[in-house]
């Protein structure tokens, strides 16, 4: 027995609104992912460490330390982890925060949820998955919270690119308006 067959008349398909959140907290996720990937590169390589090396950190997730002298496909396997996490933890962003939320309180909440953010991977997450991240985090931590106040800052963003989503969807052209008439 289906779902459809139980409710027939509810829609178990994904409507505007989840496409909405969907998108515009991916969008925003992908964007203070980015803002994180490049504090953290610049704070490597200026601790002597190299541009790439916290993608090869966290490209260590599931693989172990043997990670750290892979190839550069390592760093590539890290970085697109590290966008993927990113945009769930904005799609989730995304669906807790409303569409009409004014901007700078979608900036307050985006950094207090980028610190929850960090606080969630520090203690519960990394431990479990990359032994390599955990050993190194405590040797970073004041640029782990940098980059995590950014990456909330980019979160941020999220109901500015939901309302934005929602203006595209509704937008008619001029001449098709005109026509219309």
């Amino acid at each position: 027995m289906t779902p459809r067959t139980i409710y027939p008349e509810r829609s178990f398909a994904a409507g505007p609104l989840a496409g909405e959140i969907i998108g515009g907290g991916a969008i925003a996720g992908i964007i203070g992912g980015v803002f994180m990937a490049m504090w953290a590169m610049l704070a490597s390589a200026a601790a002597g460490m190299g541009l790439f090396a916290p993608f090869y950190f966290i490209g260590a997730t599931f693989l172990g330390p043997e990670a750290l002298v892979s190839g550069p496909g390592i760093a590539l396997y890290g970085y697109a982890l590290h966008l993927l996490v990113s945009v769930a933890f904005g799609v989730l962003f995304s669906a807790m925060v409303r569409r009409e939320t004014p901007n700078s309180a979608a900036m307050l909440s985006g950094i207090a949820y980028g610190m929850g953010v960090l606080l969630f991977m520090t203690f519960i997450v990394v431990p479990l998955t990359n032994q390599v991240l955990r050993d190194r985090i405590p040797l970073h931590a004041g640029s782990f919270v940098i980059e995590h106040v950014l990456y909330g800052m980019g979160v941020a963003l999220a109901p500015f690119m939901r309302r934005a989503i929602v203006r595209a969807r509704n937008f008619t052209p001029p001449r098709a308006a005109r026509a219309s008439r």
